[in-house]
């Protein structure tokens, strides 16, 4: 298979700065760096020698900007990064990826936007250590000014979590597939306080999968590029970082994932939208008829979404691990709203007994149950690969 580290759909916002020896050990604890000063988080960046710009803009190509009322369960992942330098510390947001609310303290997103080499790739050639990263989930329409150089605080209203985890089954940034194949490019972040003022997007339930077929409307949404922009330079101010949607067709579809937006006059994603939603309606008696049935992963080829759409993970593939893996957090304590401990499930609408030709029919008033979730991993299994932060 072809392979490229590149043509993640993630907004990686390249750093200029001098030829220095880079000493990036990795994410320590954070107590690690208790004694340090903190400072302003921009002088500790020029001072590690980094050409800050006015502005970095952290979306979908053909698409059209919508208000925070619009899909307000996607929303832009940032991470919250501590960094030291010199003895100095500081913390500061930077816009990563898409995302999606699925719970109100569960985030869906891309494995590569939580992982720790793509982290380590945004500071490549500053000589700093990672002390410490969050991850902040944000509905602002706006995201344009978290790039490296640009807010320093997070938005009003942002989910922050400490804690998450990856599918057993990534690949790695550095072994990323392109076109259709079996990258397993997804993982949930678990929020330390729930969001409450956001009604989570629904998942397709087991049954629903059959309807992820070529050519079915679907509705993307993320921060990413509205225009493609060239290997390795910056995106114009104003072109990224601002939540967008369009509506487009599925093209190619495999077991794990599927291609979105197959010619350059659709809507399609690009670099920013990685871990974002793609919604579609599908046929069922739900009350609730739109489901999220993907997470953008990845560039379809080398031409970086020039004229054709990226591709997502399929995530009816995955339903019995995101199940596990909410349990699993709820029974370690790790997640905060446990109510509803597994995948929320649509509601069904009550239907009242009726007589029928003198005898009573039932109308199936309780929610329907979903089947059981079976095994679709086969013999992968269940590995968990969970990365913890304290």
């Amino acid at each position: 298979m072809m392979r490229s580290t590149a043509l993640l759909l993630t907004s990686i916002f390249t750093v200029s700065a001098p030829a220095l020896a880079q000493d990036m050990e990795g994410v320590e604890p954070l107590d690690r760096a208790d004694a340090l000063e903190e400072v302003d988080p921009l002088d500790l960046l020029e001072q590690a020698g980094m050409e800050l710009p006015e502005r970095l803009a952290p979306t979908i190509i053909n698409g059209a900007a919508v208000g925070d009322d619009a899909w307000p369960a996607a929303g832009g992942l940032l991470g919250n990064i501590t960094f030291s330098y010199q003895g100095q510390q500081a913390t500061f947001p930077m816009f990563m990826c898409s995302s999606t609310l699925i719970a109100p303290d569960v985030v869906l997103t891309a494995a590569h936007c939580v992982d720790q080499d793509f982290l380590e790739l945004q500071f490549s050639g500053l000589p700093v250590d990672i002390v410490n990263v969050q991850y902040a989930w944000s509905a602002q329409e706006d995201l344009s000014g978290y790039g490296l150089g640009g807010q320093t605080s997070l938005p009003e209203g942002a989910g922050v979590g400490s804690e998450w985890v990856q599918n057993h089954g990534w690949v790695g940034v550095f072994g990323l597939n392109i076109r259709i194949a079996e990258n397993h490019d997804i993982a949930l972040i678990f929020l330390d306080e729930p969001v409450l003022d956001v009604e989570p997007a629904l998942l397709p339930l087991p049954e629903e999968a059959s309807q992820v077929v070529a050519g079915a409307p679907i509705t993307i949404v993320g921060w990413g590029n509205q225009r493609p922009v060239p290997q390795g330079q910056q995106p114009a101010p104003g072109n990224v970082g601002i939540r967008r949607a369009a509506d487009t067709v599925i093209g190619e579809v495999g077991l794990t994932e599927f291609q979105a937006g197959t010619t350059i006059e659709t809507g399609r994603k690009c670099q920013g939208d990685s871990g974002g939603p793609t919604f579609m309606e599908v046929e069922t008696e739900s009350i609730v008829t739109t489901r999220v049935i993907g997470v953008t992963s990845h560039s379809w080829d080398e031409t970086q979404c020039e004229s054709k759409g990226g591709v997502d993970t399929r995530v009816d593939f995955y339903l019995d691990w995101i199940d596990a893996e909410m349990r699993a957090a709820c029974e370690d304590g790790i997640r905060t709203a446990c109510d509803e401990p597994g995948i929320l499930k649509p509601e069904f609408p009550v239907v009242e007994d009726e007589e029928v030709d003198g005898a009573k029919a039932c109308g199936c008033s309780a929610p329907a149950t979903p089947a059981s979730l079976v095994a679709l991993f086969g013999a992968l299994g269940l590995v968990l690969a969970r990365r913890r932060r304290s």
